[in-house]
Order: C-alpha cells, then sequence, then structure tokens
C-alpha cells in the first residue's frame, strides 16, 4: 500500500527526499561483453547516468561506468531554467531516460517553488556522453511532456528506434479525482497519441518498450481512504500496444501481472525484450499508516506474472505516514539494459543480473538512473 496526499507530491518529495525516483526506459544497441567480477554481460550499455543532490540541493547528473559503477564526468542540471538550478521543491519532479545506443539521456524535470512559476511545466534536455564517458554538451529539447492541467509526470521510455518519446501523465491529482494517462511524443513535441482512463481513477508509472509498438507499464489504482491520506489497492502490470486502434488506456492493454498473493503492491517494474526477463518493485506494510513495518522486495517474475524468485528483500519499521512514504520509495526498478539486466534499489543501489542483486557504488542523494 501506497499513502499519497496528492499523489505527486507526495511521489516527488519521497522519492527526492528519500533519494530515490521512478526511471528508466529500454536500452537497444549492438551486444557489448562487459565483466563485473566473474560475470559477463552481452548488450550491457557502456554507461549509465544517475541523478542526485549536492549538499546545496542542486541537481547533478553523473555519468559512471557500467563495468565498475565509478563516477567518469558529472555536470549540474538546469533543465532549462534560466540561471536556476532545480532544487528539491514540491513542484519538483525530476527523472532521467536513456536513448538507444547508450551515449544520449533525456533529462526532465518540472518548475520548483522559488521560480515563481506554477507547477504544470516539465523542461526536457539532452545530455550527450562521448565514448570515453565524458559529457559533450546538454541541450534543451522542445518536447512539452506535461499538458494543461496535468499534475505529475511520472515516468518516461523512448522508443527502440529513438524516435518516439512515452511519458506517463498524472491528471486531476486531487484525492480520488485522479486518473493515469499516457502520451506518445515525436522527439521534436508533435503529440502522436494519447491514452487515458478517466473513468477509473488510477495512476500509470514505470514505462518501458519491450519492444516495437509494445509498451510495459505499472498501473495502481483502487484507491480509498480519506481526501488528505489515501491508499492505493491494487497494482497491476500491463502491456499496451502503441500500434492499435483506440484510446482507452485499460481497453487497449492487458494485464501480465496482478499485484495479489506474494505479490502486494507493485510499485514499479522493469522488463526486457518481451516482456522478459520481467521484474517487480513490491512493497507491503503491517498497518496503513500509524506504526508498523514495511517490506521491501524485488521478484523476478514469470511471463504469466507468478512470482518465481524474490530477487532482494529488506524490512524496515516506520511510525506515520510521512516516514513509511519514506522507505517505500527506496524500492523500485529503474531501468532495463539490452541484455535485461536492471538498475534497481531494494533500500540499496544494485543491477539485477540472472536473478541475482549487485550492490553497485551508492552516491549520496541519488534519487534516479538509467542506462
Amino acid at each position: 500500500w501506497r499513502v499519497l496526499a496528492p499523489v505527486s507530491a507526495c511521489l516527488a518529495v519521497a522519492g527526492l527526499a528519500a533519494g530515490l525516483t521512478v526511471a528508466g526506459g529500454s536500452h537497444s544497441g549492438p551486444p557489448r561483453p562487459t565483466v563485473r567480477g566473474t560475470r559477463v554481460a552481452v548488450g550491457m550499455p557502456s554507461f549509465y547516468v544517475t541523478l542526485s543532490l549536492d549538499s546545496a540541493q542542486d541537481v547533478i547528473a553523473s555519468v559512471h561506468s557500467s563495468l565498475s559503477g565509478q563516477v567518469l564526468s558529472h555536470v549540474r542540471v538546469h533543465l532549462g531554467f534560466t540561471g536556476v538550478p532545480v532544487r528539491l521543491r514540491m513542484t519538483a519532479v525530476i527523472g532521467v531516460a536513456a536513448e538507444p545506443g547508450g551515449h544520449k539521456f533525456l533529462l526532465y524535470g518540472g518548475k520548483p517553488d522559488d521560480v515563481g512559476e506554477q507547477e504544470g511545466e516539465v523542461a526536457t534536455s539532452l545530455l550527450t556522453v562521448s565514448r570515453a564517458g565524458r559529457l559533450a554538451k546538454l541541450q534543451s529539447l522542445p518536447l512539452v511532456l506535461l499538458p494543461p492541467g496535468s499534475e505529475a509526470v511520472e515516468g518516461v521510455a523512448i522508443s527502440p528506434d529513438g524516435s518516439e518519446v512515452a511519458a506517463s501523465v498524472e491528471q486531476g491529482g486531487v484525492s480520488f479525482n485522479t486518473h493515469g494517462e499516457i502520451r506518445l511524443y515525436s522527439m521534436t513535441g508533435r503529440v502522436i497519441r494519447t491514452w487515458t482512463a478517466p473513468s477509473d481513477p488510477g495512476i500509470a508509472l514505470s514505462p518501458v518498450f519491450t519492444g516495437t509498438g509494445q509498451l510495459t507499464f505499472v498501473w495502481q489504482d483502487h484507491l480509498f481512504g480519506s481526501a488528505r491520506y489515501f491508499y492505493l489497492g491494487h497494482s497491476e502490470i500491463r502491456v499496451l500496444d502503441t500500434t492499435a486502434a483506440g484510446h482507452d488506456l485499460l481497453l487497449s492493454s492487458r494485464p501480465i501481472a496482478v499485484g495479489k498473493g506474494k505479490l502486494s503492491l507493485i510499485q514499479t517494474a522493469g522488463a526486457g525484450r518481451a516482456d522478459a526477463p520481467l521484474a517487480a518493485a513490491v512493497i507491503s506494510a503491517t498497518s496503513l499508516g500509524g506504526s508498523g513495518t514495511e517490506t521491501l522486495r524485488l521478484d523476478e517474475l514469470s511471463a504469466t506474472g507468478s512470482v518465481t524468485k524474490v530477487v532482494a528483500s529488506a524490512s524496515s519499521s516506520y511510525s506515520g505516514y510521512w516516514q513509511e512514504g519514506l522507505i517505500s520509495a527506496r524500492c523500485q526498478v529503474l531501468a532495463v539494459a539490452a541484455d535485461g539486466a536492471m538498475l534497481a534499489e531494494d533500500g540499496g543501489f544494485g543491477e539485477i543480473v540472472n536473478g541475482r542483486f549487485i550492490p553497485l557504488p551508492d552516491n549520496p542523494g541519488v534519487f534516479a538512473a538509467a542506462w
């Protein structure tokens, strides 16, 4: 269960303050063998990029070697806000997604309060990384990911050919009126398609292209509670056919995993080509609010959505809604490489490879990552 109050503000603040938020995308590129310890992975990208907050609360994009986790270079991110770094504020929702090829990364972020702007703008920039891992340039893009009246962009994915961007958007955002939407854009900012589910209050999260015209995402709905603190009672992983007719998000997609039994609330998920491998970040709590114990789990799933293996698990005690939210924000699947390896967090930052969670160097303040 996840406490939301309201949805977009809690996700943004809890994710940043706890050191993590949802981000990621699929990765296709020429196979390249890499080694970490005794493991050889084919198709792993050369680099991954993390976003973190420094001591001044400025956003830093760091380029890491996928082989060692070492930081090769970094740059302070402004995301199009002239002279004002993006800072930790209620309206700041910041993420990163990787383009195919492994040398370009899409950064997106919302206006912070201290710029004097209303919530409702998301700036995008393209970070280009050289073959040696040095930052070449950071340029603004004409993508407007947040349409008027929307609350937040909850996740971004880039198509296998690099020509399209899918954004999961939260509409409404006030108590039980919130509803999820997925918008497909060209790289020039043109809206190609929109899918929405206005009759079913819920949130679309964790989009990832798992093939041409195939977008896998997490759907959370069945809201209950009070107007200030409300909960998500149901979750599932769905696959959207972006080439089929229709604009209903749920009618145009099919579920492949449902959060029940061992799968309680699915927070985020990752999938490789044709949804294999499939993994989910799952949380469960002993009580809604108040005090209790929260369990964070990274699960490996079968093609039918059943749990085949618990990759990592950790439990923490909490007291109150805010602390519960900070703990749950530390359980995420972030990104997927061409070989199916995933960046993830289950209390600590690492990668999932061949059903194992391998810790990676954890920079202080990291809240997003992609490769």
